[in-house]
């Protein structure tokens, strides 16, 4: 199965961010193989690239594979091995894309209201 988070340009407030549609994804257990996960720019973020992609919670060794983008960077798409009780966990992550020569990011100072502050949780 594939999961798919939709990535648009919250510009709302006075810093800009990067907003998550399913920011806080859950992912079901299987036993037959990884699934993937796959970050889609739209909206007004799809004039963009996706930048980098990095966990602020460490995930345990070989839960997820890399983080990558495809060729016209409009994606960035993981393997989730979540296969056993040892891949169950919640996982905070930052995920930066540029537009127009500037990087947006889900993670934002703690004064912007509503920052995307999104997650992967294995059950």
């Amino acid at each position: 199965m594939t999961y798919v988070m939709l990535l648009t340009l919250d510009k709302s407030g006075p810093i800009w961010f990067v907003k998550v549609v399913n920011k806080k994804q859950t992912v079901a257990r299987k036993a037959s193989g990884p699934q993937k996960l796959s970050w889609h720019l739209t909206q007004n973020a799809y004039q963009g690239v996706v930048h980098s992609f990095k966990w602020l919670d460490e995930p345990p060794e070989d839960t997820f594979g890399p983080a990558i983008a495809t060729p016209a960077k409009k994606r960035f798409n993981m393997d989730d091995t979540n296969d056993s009780v040892s891949t169950t966990g919640t996982w905070g992550y930052e995920l930066k894309i540029k537009v127009d020569n500037r990087i947006y990011s889900t993670v934002q100072p703690t004064t912007i209201a509503g920052a995307s502050d999104p997650t992967i949780k294995n059950k």
